[in-house]
This record gives C-alpha cells, structure tokens and sequence, in this order.
C-alpha cells in the first residue's frame, strides 16, 4: 500500500491490523481514517523536567501521509476486501497482489455501471411463447439485473443454496475460479442466502416473476403461495418445476414424436399441406429445444424428410407426382 512505518503504526491502532479487517469498514468510514491521518489531534506534552499540577502543553502533531496512491489501493482492498468475505474465500498475499486489485477495479466497475443502467423490460409470458423458453429468457434478464448486494439477481434462483466448500481456486491474477469464468457468475455461484440484503434481491426477484405472468392467467395459481412472503426463489423454482421440468419435456417429446411419426395428411380435410409441414417442422424445433434439456435423439434431415413423405396418403395425381421425384 506504500504508506510508511509511521503511518502503518497509527493506521494498525485504528483497527486496520490484517486486510481482513477492512471488511468491517465502509468507504466512509476509511475516508474519516485518512482525513483523521491529514488533521491528527494535538498531543498533550507535559514539561521537562515535570512541573507539580502544571496541565501540560498541547502541540501540533506532523500529518501522517498517505499518498494518492496508497489512498486508491487502500480504496480498492476495501471492496475486495467484501468480495471475498461475499464469495467465501480466505484473502492470501496471491489474491491481494496489487495486479489482482487491479483486475478487480476493472471488473467490479464494469459490474456497478451495469446496475446503474437503464432497467430492461422484463420478459412477458406471452401466448405464443411456452413456459420453458420464457424461463430461458427470464433466467437471462436476471443475470443483467444488479441487486442491492451489488450481485446479479440470479444468485436467489441457483439450484443450490449453500456454497461448496472449499471454493474452486482462482484463476491466477484473476477474482474468479475457471469452474465460474467470470466476476460475475462467481458471485452468482457463491454469494450466500443468508445475508442481511438477501430478502431485498428475493422480493424483487418475484416482483419479476409476478410482472412477467400478468397477463397470463393460466400460471397465475402456480406462484399464489408466495405471494403473502414475496418468495421469489420458491416462485421461480415453482414455474420451472411445474411447467418446465422434465415432466413438461418427456411429453413434449411424446407429442413431437408421435406428430412426426404418426400423423397423416390425406388432403380430404380442411387442414392445407402448408399448415401440416409447418407443424412437422415445428415438432422437429421442439426435439431440438428439449435436447438442451433432457436426453433425447433428435431426427437427422433423411429421416426428416421420411417422416414428411411417410405421413403423406393422399391420392391426388399432383401429389403423387411430386412425391415419384424424391
């Protein structure tokens, strides 16, 4: 920090011994240390040699420096200081290098700037868009919203609520471990549940669920339990078990399948062609979705195109022709 031996001495007897210790601190509070260090107090100094009852004499005492620079870096161990006591990790001479706080000021000034930006709309759950795609994008408008911890709001709706112990280790000069890869899913991943803020992110993140289903009356039941407690992890946790779990994605698949397997189009009917090899491809989209989700094989373009042609049984001379070409 480049203070010297006799600023080092005052500044450990205000409390600042280990950098653990300022954690405790706010940036206020060690603006005072510094503006106490510029304007120390006088010091009482009796005489020599000692007069009975004489009250003593107070006199100036020489400024304790503390350069720009030392003020910045002390500045910058504060907050990570709090990164660390938030993530759960040991502070060690590695990660309190100067090159460490560096890449920290960078990153947690990013991440700040970020919350201060305008608040995105959060996304709707809207007819034409099913409950599984709509928490892809609510789980992404989530990791974007900063909340009163500093920390994306996303760490309310993790899958696991305590932390693993011992953290991964860091990635070298970095604030994060390459399980996590970024500041930000590192404290996604490890910020706790049980901090004082915590109620505050929770509350908003069900304000956000709540706005987002308005208007969608069918899901309205699925978070009525939480609303009393403003419970937005059990919320969220509820939509994705209900509507998004494995459940929704084994008979999504089962319908999939059996539309592109089974369904026939004859052409006597008021469905047109068109209508049907949308539905097929539509089927085929789903396969696709759900592949990010659960186990499943999804048709390659030959079997793709079996599928279309095997479903076709009409018997208009037109069609027949078309299908004698593939």
């Amino acid at each position: 920090m480049g203070l010297s031996h006799r600023t080092q001495l005052v500044v450990t007897a205000k409390g600042i011994v280990t950098p653990d210790d300022l954690s405790e601190f706010t940036k206020e509070g060690l603006e005072t240390v510094f503006q106490n260090l510029r304007k120390p107090p006088k010091m009482l100094v009796q005489p020599i040699p000692a007069i009975v009852n004489h009250p003593g004499i107070l006199t100036e005492v020489e400024p304790y420096v503390v350069s720009a620079k030392s003020k910045m870096q002390l500045l910058v161990a504060l907050k990570i200081s709090k990164y660390y006591e938030m993530t759960s990790r040991t502070m060690t001479p590695a990660n309190m290098s100067w090159i460490v706080l560096k890449n920290f000021e960078e990153q947690w000034n990013a991440l700040m700037e970020k919350k201060d930006a305008t608040t995105l709309l959060v996304p709707k759950l809207t007819e034409g868009l099913t409950a599984p795609k709509w928490l892809d994008y609510f789980k992404m408008h989530c990791k974007n919203i900063i909340g009163a911890r500093g920390v994306p709001i996303f760490y309310v709706m993790r899958s696991k609520v305590m932390v693993a112990m011992p953290p991964p280790p860091l990635v070298i000069d970095q604030l994060y471990s390459e399980q996590h890869g970024s500041l930000e899913d590192e404290l996604i991943a490890r910020a706790s549940h049980t901090h004082a803020l915590y109620k505050s992110d929770n509350q908003d993140v069900h304000q956000l669920v709540e706005r987002a289903i308005r208007d969608s009356g069918a899901y309205a039941a699925t978070i009525a339990p939480f609303a009393r407690t403003k419970n937005g992890r059990d919320a969220a946790m509820a939509m994705e078990s209900q509507h998004a779990g494995k459940d929704v994605w084994d008979d999504n698949i089962k319908n999939a399948e059996d539309f592109l397997q089974n369904r026939k189009w004859s052409g006597t009917t008021t469905i047109p062609f068109l209508h049907h090899a949308a539905q097929h491809r539509k089927s085929f989209t789903e396969l696709q979705e759900a592949q990010c989700y659960v186990a499943v094989e999804v048709p390659n373009q030959r079997s793709r195109v079996k599928y279309l042609i095997d479903s076709i049984t009409s018997i208009d001379p037109s069609i027949l022709a078309g299908l004698a070409t593939q």
